[in-house]
């Protein structure tokens, strides 16, 4: 038998695990050396990004100090996917933001100065007076063009080369004083004079789009004893400076555009 003396007992000693080889230590062991390496280098690396689609629910970003959600570029992207927004900083200032509409198509959001109606262009030249955006197929396009209005209903309505005629009830206008101004609204009506003085009578020159329109037709009738004189400003009547219209008697004034030019006078 064997007995163990005083001299063959030592005290415990402290034993460094990093001087004992991996194979003297246990599986468990192992692994929680391997994870607490992991975090050392981890802990060194940059942050891990969120995916805010996947990882976030109902992101409120109203506290931020700073966000810009959009891209930002000084060209438009050649391809682009429905509902996706870009910033073009080499746009004009207020007509930056883009969206995809469809597949590749992008479109201004919110400008002043619309670039396309309904994904057709729109002419750069500012309208004039009277002018309205037409859209013609040949170009693809809307251009200002001038558009004129019906005077009472009768005249020329253009708009490009098309020219409406329209015919209306004939209205009826009766002046009974010694003077009197022929008016665009008295176009397709019937103007009455009924003194016994001698009456004066301006009409104004007749213009496309302006005071008359071309074929706009006036109807005059005297039945007063004083003598109905018509006199045009900067035009002619019948060719004449005047017309002279006697007691029970009537005129048909018609517009050309420059001139008036008389039908039935009896």
């Amino acid at each position: 038998m064997f007995f163990a003396t005083r001299s063959h007992i030592r005290p415990l000693q402290t034993v460094k695990i990093s001087n004992v080889p991996l194979l003297f230590l246990g599986a468990n062991m192992i692994r929680l050396l391997l994870l607490l390496l992991c975090g050392a280098v981890n802990a060194q690396q940059s942050p891990t990004s969120l995916n805010l689609a996947q990882q976030a629910k109902n992101p409120d970003f109203s506290a931020m100090t700073f966000t810009r959600p959009v891209t930002v570029g000084a060209s438009l992207p050649t391809t682009c996917a429905i509902g996706q927004l870009y910033f073009n900083s080499a746009a004009t200032a207020g007509s930056n933001l883009y969206a995809c509409t469809s597949t590749n198509t992008w479109m201004v959001i919110g400008s002043a100065n619309a670039s396309t109606i309904r994904g057709s262009a729109v002419s750069s030249m500012a309208p004039a007076n009277n002018q309205a955006l037409i859209y013609y197929s040949s170009s693809a396009s809307y251009v200002p063009t001038s558009v004129y209005t019906l005077q009472n209903g009768l005249g020329t309505s253009a708009a490009g080369s098309t020219n409406l005629q329209v015919n209306v009830s004939m209205g009826i206008r009766a002046v009974t004083g010694t003077s009197d101004t022929l008016l665009s609204t008295d176009c397709g009506g019937l103007v009455t004079y009924s003194s016994a003085s001698p009456v004066a009578v301006s009409l104004a020159q007749p213009s496309l789009g302006g005071n008359f329109l071309t074929g706009c037709p006036i109807t005059v009738h005297n039945y007063g004893a004083g003598p109905v004189t018509i006199t045009p400003g900067a035009s002619t009547v019948g060719g004449a400076t005047s017309q002279v219209v006697n007691q029970n008697r009537g005129c048909l004034l018609v517009s050309d555009g420059t001139n008036w030019q008389l039908g039935n006078c009896n």
